[in-house]
């Protein structure tokens, strides 16, 4: 639940940054629907002023997912992974062991996502009609996905993924590795007592 309310809120924003990164002024650079960044502010009101706000839910149907199979994925590949790790390679509870768990999920989780990221990054840059506010492209979620297959194949679901697991993967052991620690100096602050 917190995932998806982190990605419903968080979407204008991804909205935002991926229109901004998309953007260049040199014509022959310029990537798909050229959005101008204004910064952040007059970004936010120039979405609302050229879609409504259905403008800032453009996208959102892959991007909720994307955050809530993240969280799902990473967790739960790390919970399934050290029981693995300890029976089939005799690794003990410890750094080692929290490492590779954490680095086996991070990648696990990044792979499950990059679908999602794929397509909310197409449904979040593609034209939008300014009559109708909907995008010129798609009409949503499946349709981004069917069209891209037929065109592209399937493997274009993944483009990125691996820039996706070197950007989020040292991230995603990070955050593993400062939760194993903390709970270890939980039941050691516990035990002390």
């Amino acid at each position: 639940a917190a995932g998806a309310c982190g990605g419903v809120l968080g979407n204008p924003f991804f909205a935002i940054k991926t229109r901004a990164q998309v953007f260049s002024s040199a014509k022959d650079l310029a990537v798909g629907t050229q959005h101008k960044p204004e910064g952040l502010w007059r970004s936010f009101i120039g979405i609302y002023r050229q879609e409504g706000l259905a403008g800032y839910t453009r996208g959102m149907n892959a991007f909720v997912p994307r955050v809530v199979v993240y969280g799902a994925a990473q967790l739960g590949v790390y919970d399934a992974t050290k029981p693995a790790l300890q029976r089939h390679l005799g690794l003990q509870e410890g750094i080692q062991l929290q490492l590779s768990s954490a680095f086996i999920a991070s990648v696990a989780a990044v792979v499950v996502i990059q679908p999602f990221d794929f397509l909310s990054a197409r449904l979040q840059n593609q034209a939008v009609d300014p009559v109708t506010r909907k995008g010129k492209l798609y009409s949503g979620l499946v349709d981004c996905a069917v069209k891209s297959i037929r065109t592209e194949g399937p493997g274009c679901l993944l483009k990125g993924c691996w820039a996706n697991v070197c950007r989020m993967g040292p991230y995603s052991v990070m955050v593993l590795m400062f939760f194993e620690q903390s709970k270890r100096l939980v039941q050691l602050a516990r035990g002390a007592q």
